[in-house]
């Protein structure tokens, strides 16, 4: 009986994937951290999660950067700059949430973007 239900584990699909989840599942969320995008894509090249994740990260961090280059322009730079950190940073926590909780979200404008990156 043990080795029949080991059967079914070893011919499961989904284990590969959960394995593959949970492995990369740090990786990715720290990747969401400012500049930390690069932990998964250089760390973690062979983990598919890691990379969905940390693809979304590098497109979300060169907008952050252009935030800030675009905050040096007088006033309106400053209102520019200040709303696209708080948005940015608002969908990189929200971003880090679901990875904790095993999902692939498709960030409406980056998922395209990180689409088109190849590594």
């Amino acid at each position: 009986m043990i080795e029949g239900k080991q059967n079914d584990v070893n011919n499961d699909p989904n284990a590969d994937k959960d394995i593959t989840v949970s492995d990369g599942k740090f990786f990715a969320a720290i990747g969401y951290l400012v500049f930390l995008c690069f932990v998964p894509l250089y760390f973690k090249r062979d983990n598919e999660y890691a990379l969905f994740h940390g693809r979304r990260a590098l497109v979300l961090f060169f907008l952050e950067c252009a935030c800030g280059i675009l905050s040096v322009i007088p006033i309106i730079g400053l209102v520019i700059g200040w709303v696209g950190f708080v948005v940015f940073g608002l969908i990189s926590l929200f971003a880090i949430f679901q990875v904790l909780s095993d999902e692939r979200w498709e960030i409406p404008f980056i998922f395209e973007i990180s689409r088109k990156i190849v590594l």
